[in-house]
């Protein structure tokens, strides 16, 4: 359907930082949502976002089996925020979707949002 930007700036803009980062499980569910609602023939990307460490149950095992376990598509870029990030752990999950991990700025956002921009 059509994307309301509005309404996505503002749910982005009222995000805070709690802790308990369940990055595989988000990643693993966004590449679900993907999945059911997209198709080989779109451009899927997830980027994931986060202020920390990975704080779940899924191991990086698991979510690599779903994701080799699906026959789509789907890059997946990271992005760390903050000096506690896991960048180790960020590369080896964009790595499986054939992506990039980041560590945050905004110049680092913006060649972001260029890259995505540019399949869309």
């Amino acid at each position: 359907g059509p994307l309301d930007r509005e309404a996505y700036g503002r749910t982005i803009r009222s995000l805070e930082a709690g802790g308990r980062t369940h990055l595989l499980e988000a990643v693993a569910y966004a590449h679900d949502k993907l999945r059911q609602e997209g198709g080989s023939e779109r451009i899927n990307v997830i980027i994931a976002m986060t202020d920390g460490q990975h704080n779940g149950q899924m191991t990086l095992q698991e979510l690599e089996n779903t994701l080799r376990a699906s026959e789509l598509p789907v890059l997946i870029f990271t992005v760390g925020y903050g000096d506690d990030a896991d960048m180790d752990l960020l590369q080896r999950i964009a790595r499986l979707g054939e992506g990039q991990a980041y560590a945050s700025d905004l110049e680092t956002i913006g060649k972001l949002y260029e890259l995505v921009s540019k399949f869309f």
